[in-house]
């Protein structure tokens, strides 16, 4: 189980946390998220990024795909390939996102405009506004990292790799480096995954154990 503690987005984080198991949020997705936010947390320090920075990071990381609780369970649990309007409507969790969090009254920049554009490309082919490169926030560069690696070895209902799967993965994002990947940023990640008994295969459900102190946020897996 992995969880976030901050004092002043304790509120924020119940709510969303609420908000998943309310809608019947399913448990890969949220699997993912976790998955997510521990890699994301792991590339923010090797970055050094601040306390405040990393506490954004890890929240937007945390809840990144919660937009789509208010997508139809049918699309999300599809097990084969999406049409080009379910597509469409997938695209719109970074929508959906947004609205979740301004209702609530969140204002952090980095936090939504972190899940709101997480699925721009540096070269400026991805949505929802074609960014390119440095228009790109450093919170969404990094959750598009993380993102894919995730879903790439994540067990989903329209894949099912294994752990052998790895190497692949990191020669994607290595080979996407430049096209979908700030390249700099893809340095610091292929470091860290590389790196033995410091980020473990995102899919794994047994990442480790204990709690890890991270500055104001505090990272729980068992």
């Amino acid at each position: 189980m992995v969880k976030i503690s901050v004092p002043e987005f304790s509120n924020v984080i119940y709510y969303l946390e609420q908000h998943e198991k309310h809608n019947n949020f399913p448990a890969w997705v949220i699997r993912h998220q976790k998955e997510v936010f521990l890699l994301s947390y792991q590339m923010g320090e090797s970055l050094g990024l601040k306390n405040e920075q990393l506490t954004d990071l890890a929240i937007a990381a945390r809840f990144h795909d919660i937009g789509k609780t208010h997508i139809d369970a049918r699309i999300i649990n599809h097990p084969g390939v999406l049409s080009d309007a379910q597509r469409f409507e997938v695209f719109e969790h970074v929508h959906q996102f947004y609205e979740i969090l301004k209702k609530k009254g969140v204002d952090s920049k980095p936090i939504l405009d972190g899940v709101f554009y997480h699925h721009e490309n540096y070269d400026g082919t991805g949505y929802p506004d074609r960014l390119r490169a440095d228009e790109i926030p450093l919170e969404a560069q990094i959750l598009r990292i993380v993102d894919s690696f995730s879903a790439m070895l994540g067990r989903r209902p329209y894949h099912n790799r294994s752990q052998k799967d790895l190497e692949w993965a990191l020669l994607q994002i290595e080979e996407n480096s430049g096209t979908l990947y700030n390249p700099k940023l893809v340095e610091v990640f292929l470091k860290i995954t590389k790196k033995s008994n410091t980020a473990y295969p995102a899919g794994n459900n047994n990442a480790g154990g204990g709690m890890i102190p991270c500055g104001r946020v505090k990272r729980i897996v068992r």
